[in-house]
């Protein structure tokens, strides 16, 4: 059975559950709000709307989170501090006993705008407590256009909050790379790690086709940089979109090492950072690394008309390991 399905805005109360409890992130980006727009009161019991509140964009943060809760009904408010990622575990952990304690069976997470760290903390959170829902559904609307640049600077590098890995001082540390629009974050990492092996992967399939001018262009520049790190280096395609398309493609890699700290970096589109929490919840080996970037374009997207609907109680990867 296929867990993933990719709708017309106007289609999406044809597949969500009702009586459901709904997530969503509150965002400079318009797209923070098109599910809430979109989405009948009889899908969700409660809403809680994440809000960064020590963000520099707080003010677009708090003028869509408005939008937001004027489209939704019984709205609570998590506030979040996204620079304090182990508080931000924490509170998504008592979200998730809220709706457990409220006998709640179902859930649907908009993880359009949540940050990647953010969302793979709570795709942790919710892998934890899978037996306790009937359902969960990761609902994600990708952009119709970027913006010629998404972030700038990288002010932080960390761990992502349970995905710690092992780290084997006798193994290689081999770093994979999930590039996207942004080579600074990507280099500054690499720079920093230094790793004995690095597998860069370049992506294919975009979420819309308007893209692929973008990505072609950033690959070359990617090429350029790479080409005169002074260490050895190899690449790969992955896709943008097809969750299980990534998952075995990076899987593969990792499988053709030996003997190796594997370190995976996601830095391309929502749906491939789904696989690589898949890879890692799979194989607890495996450490996610995150760079953080110092500022974000306020405009650097825009919605589509169109949402991606994964299922994961028919994801094998999420179900059937303990």
């Amino acid at each position: 059975m296929s867990y993933m399905q990719k709708m017309g805005v106007s289609q999406i109360n044809e597949v969500l559950p009702v009586d459901s409890a709904l997530l969503c992130f509150a965002s400079f980006e318009e797209r923070c709000y098109t599910l809430a727009q979109n989405i009948k009161g009889e899908k969700y019991k409660k809403a809680y709307v994440f809000r960064n509140v020590d963000s520099p964009m707080d003010k677009n943060n708090f003028e869509n989170f408005n939008k937001i809760c004027d489209s939704l009904r019984n709205c609570s408010t998590v506030e979040v501090n996204l620079d304090l990622p182990v508080v931000l575990a924490d509170k998504m952990f008592l979200v998730m006993l809220e709706i457990i304690n409220a006998q709640i069976k179902n859930i649907i997470i908009d993880i359009s705008t949540f940050t990647h760290e953010a969302l793979l903390i709570l795709l942790k959170t919710v892998y934890d407590k899978r037996f306790s829902f009937d359902s969960i559904f990761l609902v994600y609307n990708g952009a119709a256009e970027y913006a010629t640049w998404l972030s700038k600077g990288c002010k932080n590098i960390r761990n992502v909050v349970g995905f710690p890995g092992l780290f084997n001082p006798a193994f290689k540390n081999h770093m994979i790379v999930l590039t996207g629009f942004e080579r600074e974050r990507a280099t500054k990492l690499v720079e920093l790690f230094e790793p004995d092996v690095l597998s860069i992967g370049y992506g294919s399939e975009p979420t819309d086709k308007n893209h692929l001018e973008t990505m072609q262009k950033m690959k070359e520049d990617f090429n350029s940089w790479f080409g005169n790190i002074g260490f050895s280096w190899t690449k790969f395609d992955f896709s943008c979109t097809k969750i299980d398309s990534t998952l075995n493609r990076v899987t593969k890699i990792i499988n053709n090492g030996q003997n190796e700290n594997i370190i995976l970096v996601p830095l391309n589109t929502k749906l491939s950072t789904i696989s690589v929490a898949l890879i890692a919840l799979r194989d607890t080996r495996i450490q996610i690394v995150y760079p953080i970037p110092e500022t974000y374009n306020l405009q650097y997207s825009k919605p589509s008309d169109n949402f991606t609907v994964i299922n994961l109680k028919n994801v094998p990867e999420f179900y059937n390991y303990s």
